[in-house]
């Protein structure tokens, strides 16, 4: 197995618990990391074989475009999206950090990781 990473996808959204977080929205890092295997990829350098990052990318911004109160939320959604579309991977970890979270006074982020086995 092999590990793909789509790390720093940058999204302003409108995810937070209270009213004030869904009206004025915050920036938001996306890391997607999947597990799969590549090796028919590396021997023809053909992208239909591996995990197109464009793909993860969209998913992802699909689900960043909904309002959920909690980034656990979040992440779940966007495992669900990206494992519906590709099937052939074994793993799927996401990690979804909230920039300049407003409740907690002077923090640089808030995230949480979430991950997803198949195998």
């Amino acid at each position: 197995m092999s590990l793909i990473a789509i790390e720093g996808m940058r999204f302003f959204a409108r995810h937070g618990y209270y009213p004030q977080e869904q009206k004025i929205g915050c920036h938001f890092i996306v890391d997607v990391y999947v597990e799969a295997d590549i090796v028919v990829a590396a021997e023809t350098d053909e992208l239909k074989e591996t995990v197109d990052y464009q793909t993860v990318h969209k998913l992802s911004q699909e689900v960043m475009d909904e309002p959920f109160k909690l980034i656990e939320h979040v992440a779940h959604n966007i495992i669900e999206k990206i494992s519906s579309t590709l099937t052939d991977v074994d793993m799927i970890k996401v990690r979804v950090s909230k920039l300049n979270p407003p409740a907690c006074g002077s923090a640089e982020r808030a995230y949480i990781e979430l991950q997803k086995s198949f195998t």
